[in-house]
């Protein structure tokens, strides 16, 4: 870092080291993007296929619970091309309506 910046840095940041203030905020991972598939997922086809971060954007999950629901059968097993897992829109649009349905069905039996 330039000294001048530094010093600068250090004027408007007086009780913290500047340098570590700067090393923190570039250090930190950049969140990622919701993938363009997973904005247009209701145009595709049902017989389109979308990859894992599309997956995981649509339902709101993590990398390990999307394996932890494949693995309940929750959400449809992907199909692999190569190294190359693929989920089915079809197969995809038919959870997410079991999974909206289940959640109504779950609140609306608490209340009794």
């Amino acid at each position: 870092m330039k000294p001048k910046m530094q010093a600068t840095l250090a004027a408007t940041l007086p009780e913290t080291n500047a340098t570590s203030t700067l090393q923190s905020l570039y250090s930190s991972k950049p969140h990622h993007p919701i993938p363009l598939a997973a904005t247009h997922f209701d145009e595709m086809p049902d017989s389109g296929y979308v990859r894992a971060p599309v997956v995981r954007a649509l339902f709101g999950i993590s990398n390990a619970t999307m394996h932890r629901w494949i693995l309940a059968s929750r959400i449809p097993a992907p199909k692999k091309i190569g190294r190359t897992s693929l989920f089915q829109v079809g197969q995809l649009r038919a959870c997410q309506e079991e999974v909206q349905s289940s959640g109504q069905a779950d609140s609306t039996e608490g209340g009794k």
